[in-house]
């Protein structure tokens, strides 16, 4: 197939694929977008809100669901997530520590954690949100990539296989993830490419098949993942290795291979397209999943439907009864008149403009004359009639219904509760941790896959000799050379990883201090014995050299133990260490030996399989020699034939001047034997002619043939 056919092909595949998954998940969609639009505080319907503005009623909003959201992703921002490698197989555990530190250090160089948050909150607050993985040149000169680890920042920019089962998309066949670009940002970007706005013909159509590709002045620039099964010949060896491709092959001429079958890999490729022309790819990914990694919140399944939703999804009726209450109350107490004085017309007369305007003035005086038809009377307020009690209860209630909904009570929130010890503040948190736990947990399970592609790309990314930077657990950084002698190896090996979540290093070693110095308040005398620890993980100034220093202390107070034996003899232990470090020189000579004696191996194979070579060469030579040989023999077989047939020829001419001779015999009065006397002495006899040529041919047949070669021992011909 053509490169224009494959490329059609492959364009209204993407097309297609880009509808459906769009229209299949088109309820989640609009329903996230809703929840993203109430959690930034678009809470009240348009209508009704514009209704109301126009009475000049209040329409407030009280964003309670910011901190139910918050105390989901605090937990996560507080116990972040952590990738740890595990070996498998034959694999290494000191290399398995080597790939978690480079993990680590991946995660910081792209400030993952960042990136994990972002992808929580998006899931939380709608219920999806994604992160990727992707490579990149460490600068622009080199040839030397780094893995990163960046955020989608638009969740609703990702379109995923309707057929992918896993939450995560580790099993998505396709996807699509899109991004706009302006028009001339397009065109200056990709000159070649054909820029079209909405409406206008395509290809000599007007159909709206493109109109979800672009808008007036934006166009949609998507990348289109696929992943496709590639198969190949695998065979399992006698010795337990592997081998794949033409080693099969040569295995099995060989007898080695003890089990073989068809198997598959899975290949993933990437292109860049506009919907109408593939501006770039295809470009392959080194891993075995599509590096797009989703983040669920909740998943509902009904049947075949998916509903995915957040922590908003459900608190957005609550929320509204209670920006309708206070609204209300506020819209009641705003309406209510003033506290009005109740006074008789004669003791306001000529100061009815000051008792009238004391609601809004600020007056020192009121001044009333008294009235002689109300003895002992003078102005009194009255107060207006109170806030019914049912709006507070309704309000009330609405907080109340949001706890409950998501399981986050007030201890969980910080706000003070029925509780009053600490244990019960504690299981009361603990309690809307469980409730909210899916979403840590869902979001650990991405980060683990996240994990695995990063180990499917560091054996491609890292597979040369080079520097490497890694972090440990304590953040402490290291640079190690690997791929070479005596150090790991990057390329080999498999592995798995696992995410365990809790509080960060810092927070450890501070509740580590803490837990240790209440320890010594209640016994006093470990102070000795474990001050250096405390020091140790303190952190102000030369916390450090007091550690060092305070350790030293405690070695010292500490009592002998009667169960360790004695030291060692300072003489013992150098006899010791000298036995090691020979032992230690003679294994690196052994070591040296052998690789000495495998590059002898080496060079004695590549000779043989040289001298084979020039066997072989010598063998087709003398093929050679023989066939032009034979080639002289029929030559010579014909040069026989052809004297054979003259002398035929020869003695049928005699034959014919005899029966001549015959025929004039009486008229010239010769003799026929004299005749053929003088025939035979002037042409000679045929017959022993051919016999002598036949004897000279045969004599140079029969003779014994030498092959003659040259200096170089390569044969060069026959004598």
């Amino acid at each position: 197939m053509a490169k224009a056919d494959k490329d059609d092909a492959l364009l209204q595949r993407i097309r297609e694929r880009a509808a459906d998954g769009y229209a299949a998940d088109l309820e989640n969609r609009e329903a996230a977008l809703d929840d993203l639009k109430f959690a930034a505080g678009e809470q009240w319907p348009e209508r009704i809100k514009q209704q109301r503005e126009a009475e000049g009623r209040p329409c407030l909003t009280i964003p309670r669901v910011g901190q139910f959201v918050r105390q989901v992703t605090g937990d996560i921002r507080m116990n972040k997530p952590a990738i740890s490698v595990r070996p498998v197989e034959d694999a290494d555990k000191q290399d398995a520590e080597v790939r978690e530190g480079l993990i680590r250090h991946i995660e910081d160089q792209s400030r993952a954690q960042a990136v994990y948050v972002m992808a929580a909150e998006d899931q939380v607050r709608s219920g999806t949100g994604y992160f990727r993985v992707t490579k990149d040149y460490c600068d622009g000169e080199g040839f030397e990539q780094d893995i990163i680890i960046k955020p989608v920042r638009n969740p609703h920019s990702v379109i995923v296989d309707p057929m992918a089962d896993d939450q995560t998309g580790r099993d998505a066949r396709w996807m699509i993830v899109y991004d706009e670009m302006l028009k001339a940002e397009f065109v200056a970007q990709y000159p070649k490419a054909t820029a079209i706005g909405i409406g206008e013909p395509m290809d000599g159509s007007t159909s709206g098949e493109w109109d979800w590709w672009q808008t007036a002045e934006r166009i949609k620039v998507a990348e289109y993942w696929e992943v496709s099964d590639e198969e190949y010949d695998a065979a399992q060896l006698v010795d337990g290795r592997v081998v794949e491709g033409d080693l099969v092959e040569k295995a099995e001429v060989a007898g080695l291979v003890a089990k073989k079958r068809k198997a598959t890999r899975r290949k993933v490729q990437m292109w860049l397209t506009n919907g109408k022309e593939i501006l770039e790819g295809p470009v392959a990914f080194e891993s075995r999943r599509i590096p797009i990694i989703r983040v669920v919140g909740e998943e509902i399944r009904i049947g075949p439907r998916r509903v995915r939703h957040g922590l908003v999804r459900f608190l957005k009726d609550s929320q509204r009864m209670e920006n309708y209450w206070r609204s209300a109350m506020v819209e009641r107490a705003a309406l209510a008149p003033k506290a009005p004085w109740v006074a008789t017309a004669k003791m306001l007369e000529g100061n009815e403009s000051a008792w009238v305007n004391s609601a809004t003035g600020n007056p020192n005086v009121l001044v009333y004359k008294p009235d002689q038809n109300a003895p002992g009377m003078k102005p009194e307020r009255v107060q207006p009639a109170p806030v019914e009690p049912a709006m507070m209860q309704q309000s009330v209630l609405a907080s109340d219904d949001m706890k409950a909904i998501t399981g986050i009570y007030d201890a969980a929130l910080g706000a003070r509760s029925n509780e009053t010890s600490g244990k019960a503040i504690l299981a009361r948190q603990r309690e809307g941790d469980v409730g909210t736990y899916v979403y840590i947990d869902n979001l650990s399970s991405a980060i683990s896959e996240a994990g695995r592609v990063i180990l499917d790309l560091i054996p491609v990314t890292y597979d040369a000799r080079r520097q490497i930077r890694i972090l440990g657990k304590d953040s402490a950084a290291a640079v190690i050379a690997v791929n070479g002698p005596g150090v790991p190896d990057l390329t080999k090996g498999k592995y798995d990883v696992t995410v365990t979540t809790g509080p960060s290093f810092s927070t450890r070693r501070e509740e580590a201090r803490q837990s240790m110095t209440e320890f010594i308040q209640a016994y006093p005398p470990a102070a000795p014995l474990i001050g250096d620890l405390i020091a140790k993980n303190s952190d102000w100034p030369y916390a450090d050299e007091v550690a060092e220093r305070l350790s030293m202390i405690a070695k010292a107070s500490m009592p002998p133990d009667p169960n360790q034996p004695p030291p060692p003899d300072p003489a013992m232990m150098q006899a010791e260490a000298k036995a090691q470090a020979d032992a230690a020189k003679f294994q690196a000579d052994m070591a040296l030996k052998q690789v000495d004696l495998q590059m002898a191996q080496q060079e004695m194979e590549f000779e043989r399989e040289k001298m084979q070579a020039e066997l072989v060469k010598s063998n087709m030579e003398i093929q050679a020699q023989q066939q032009a040989l034979q080639l002289e023999q029929a030559k010579a077989a014909a040069e026989i034939e052809k004297m054979r047939l003259q002398a035929m020829m020869q003695r049928e001419a005699f034959e014919a001047s005899a029966r001549e001779a015959e025929f004039s015999r009486a008229e010239r009065g010769q003799d026929r034997e004299m005749q053929m006397a003088q025939f035979g002495a002037s042409a000679g006899d045929p017959n022993a002619s051919l016999a002598s040529a036949i004897t000279a041919v045969a004599g140079a047949l029969s003779k014994p043939k030498k092959i003659v070669r040259g200096a170089d021992g390569r044969a060069e011909g026959l004598a």
